[in-house]
């Protein structure tokens, strides 16, 4: 490909993109999103070209490119975000790679691809390395964020220039999961065993609406320690005590964790569902972060196709609500623990 001979062998930068939601696009009207896509194709070649790269690769809806100069690879981001209409994020990282048989090779690849998909749609991420070799660009500092597959923290900085859109929700990282949660301000951070013995108790004692409190307060926990699999857990008994107990005008309380938590997974259709049962004055006040996880799957889904979810939940019984979000508990479960055996 042109540009291949300069870019072949040593320390290089490479550009991975991908487009956000491309999978709602493609069931919702797949004809308009092959046009879409070629557009959106067609920009990123000549945007990568003009600035003195080589696309090498194309992955479901996203491509690679690989540039010789660091800045060339920003510039080319920058441009390419700035004309592109679809929420495409965008990653780049620098390091040693090797061109062998056409094919690049180097840790510097998962790299990219992992700074890549903690972004979100409109945002362009750089990695350390990356950050360290330009001049002349705003750069937004994110901190050390662990990345999955990746033993060490990478510093990321996100590019801020005219035309970009700022503010995006936290990044879809291992430290803190994916999506809108940010770790809840409570007394119990750090007591996960002292919150559990509380529980044990109250189980004991047969007192199900504070073994409720207890549970909520220990997927808070887990999500502070980056859990999902604990945070799932536990929001689901939570939800079975509260509503064993009779106490269903508190379901909405772990109900709006788990629609938050949902949303950062990434599971936008069950976030939906769950949080128009969960958007209540009882959620609002245990986890405010309900509202912005409801203004994000708003973002991502597109106000049509969320309040087609939310009135799938909305005209739900409590005992199908709290049926519901168990059964997508279970599934999400499911799908986390079999992630971590692969």
């Amino acid at each position: 490909m042109s540009g291949r001979a300069q870019t072949s062998s040593g320390v290089l930068t490479f550009l991975f993109t991908d487009i956000e939601s491309s999978t709602r696009r493609w069931e919702a009207d797949a004809d308009a999103m092959r046009v879409a896509l070629e557009a959106h194709n067609e920009v990123l070649r000549e945007t990568v070209a003009a600035h003195g790269g080589s696309v090498f690769n194309y992955s479901g809806d996203g491509m690679c490119a690989v540039f010789a100069s660091p800045r060339s690879a920003v510039d080319a981001a920058v441009a390419a975000q700035r004309a592109v209409e679809l929420p495409v994020r965008m990653g780049i990282a620098t390091g040693e790679a090797e061109l062998r048989d056409d094919e690049f090779f180097g840790t510097v690849l998962n790299r990219t691809a992992r700074v890549m998909s903690a972004g979100h749609g409109g945002q362009i991420l750089v990695d350390g390395a990356t950050a360290a070799l330009i001049s002349g660009v705003d750069l937004i500092g994110l901190g050390p964020k662990r990345l999955r597959d990746i033993t060490k923290p990478v510093e990321v900085y996100q590019v801020q220039a005219p035309g970009l859109r700022t503010e995006f929700p936290p990044l879809r990282t291992v430290d803190s999961l994916p999506g809108n949660l940010r770790p809840p301000t409570t007394s119990f951070v750090g007591r996960a065993a002292e919150v559990a013995r509380l529980r044990r108790i109250a189980q004991a004692n047969g007192d199900r609406q504070m073994e409720s409190v207890h549970a909520m307060n220990l997927a808070s926990l887990s999500v502070v320690h980056a859990a999902p699999v604990d945070a799932l857990e536990f929001s689901g008994l939570a939800i079975r005590t509260y509503f064993d107990s009779g106490s269903l005008a508190y379901v909405s309380g772990p109900l709006g964790i788990l629609a938050a938590l949902f949303d950062r997974l990434g599971d936008y259709e069950p976030a939906a569902v769950i949080s128009a049962f969960a958007d209540t004055p009882v959620s609002h006040a245990t986890y405010p972060e309900i509202v912005t996880a409801i203004a994000h799957l708003r973002e991502v889904l597109g106000d049509e196709t969320y309040e087609s979810f939310a009135r799938v939940g909305a005209k739900m019984t409590t005992a199908a609500k709290a049926s519901y979000a168990l059964d997508q508990i279970d599934r999400a479960r499911a799908a986390l623990l079999r992630e971590e055996t692969q």
